[in-house]
């Protein structure tokens, strides 16, 4: 596996090593009036991508979801985004160098 993961509650730190993808990250559902914050912090020359997925449980387990970048692409540096409505799941690509990142519910 190629992340250390960490829960306590709902924040969720992770670091994936270079060259690596994360395992599909489950996001609980929640109030629509509480958002998500996603934050990465790639490493030094390195790059990260987080990516989101709309397709059901059954689809990402089964390997067959649609994956969509979020809107700040392949990052070189630390990035914060909030999601405003309801993902099934999010996973990071780190590119050159190891890469951490954080979710908060």
């Amino acid at each position: 596996m190629p992340s250390t993961p960490r829960r306590d509650g709902w924040q969720w730190t992770d670091t994936v090593l270079a060259g690596a993808t994360s395992d599909p990250l489950y996001m609980p559902e929640r109030d629509h009036h509480k958002p998500a914050t996603v934050g990465v912090s790639p490493g030094a020359g390195g790059t990260a991508l987080v990516e989101y997925s709309l397709s059901s449980r059954a689809e990402v387990e089964a390997g067959t979801a649609r994956w969509r970048p979020w809107p700040f692409g392949e990052v070189f540096s630390d990035t914060d985004d909030v999601l405003d409505g309801q993902v099934t799941a999010l996973r990071m690509t780190a590119k050159t160098a190891s890469a951490d990142w954080e979710v908060l519910v």
